[in-house]
């Protein structure tokens, strides 16, 4: 009987070149909005600080 391979994500090595592309978007596109937020934080912070 065959493991049921549900929700399961492959491994690296098993990706097609378009699917490892897009899983480095969407990390890169995490990154982004992260730095984003980080960066929003910073800015309200300084305006704090300098009252």
């Amino acid at each position: 009987m065959d493991k049921d391979k549900r929700g399961r994500k492959k491994e690296e090595a098993e990706l097609s070149p378009e699917e490892k592309m897009k899983l480095e978007m969407k990390k890169l596109e995490r990154e982004n909005e992260r730095l984003r937020a980080e960066n929003l934080f910073l800015k309200k912070l300084e305006e704090i600080v300098r009252r």
